[in-house]
């Protein structure tokens, strides 16, 4: 996959040693994107990132520490040097939803993606059970397995030799 012009400058990702961080600088390179700035807190990640990329022919370049760190836009901007920022991407996964403001963080997403907002659900936030009632007794049944009707179910084997 590929686009048909991508902007001028450097692409920089942030977070890019992590699983969702290195996906996307492999796909950045898949599209067409030449110049990587690859940052993250985990330095000793980065040659592993890197080395398919450059196969591929993408200029790789890394940038280690803490971005929340205030001393890192510098040395951000020292290893762009003349070079313009075309792509800025942020990799914060942690929080996003696994926090009390999942909602906001969901319906904020929504809206920088211009997605229309979710439909409205009448039915109450009670959590619906799944399990079956036995057709027996009533009682919450748990399926563990099932065969189908012309399958029997295997028997649990039986040991044919005993080990001294």
């Amino acid at each position: 996959m590929t686009l048909d012009r991508l902007p001028a400058g450097i692409a920089t990702i942030t977070g890019a040693a992590g699983g969702m961080g290195s996906q996307c600088a492999r796909l950045m390179a898949e599209t067409g994107w030449r110049e990587l700035l690859l940052c993250d807190l985990d330095e000793a990640k980065f040659e592993a990132i890197a080395s398919p990329l450059r196969a591929k022919g993408t200029r790789v370049e890394p940038l280690p520490g803490d971005i929340s760190n205030p001393a890192w836009p510098v040395g951000l901007l020292a290893k762009l040097g003349e070079r313009e920022i075309a792509a800025l991407i942020h990799i914060r996964h942690y929080g996003l939803l696994a926090s009390s403001h999942r909602e906001t963080s969901i319906s904020r997403a929504r809206e920088l993606l211009a997605l229309a907002p979710p439909p409205e659900d009448e039915e109450t936030d009670q959590p619906v059970d799944t399990c079956q009632p036995c057709s027996c007794c009533g009682g919450r049944m748990i399926i563990i397995d099932t065969f189908e009707r012309w399958r029997q179910p295997r028997a649990p084997l039986q040991p044919t030799k005993s080990i001294p």
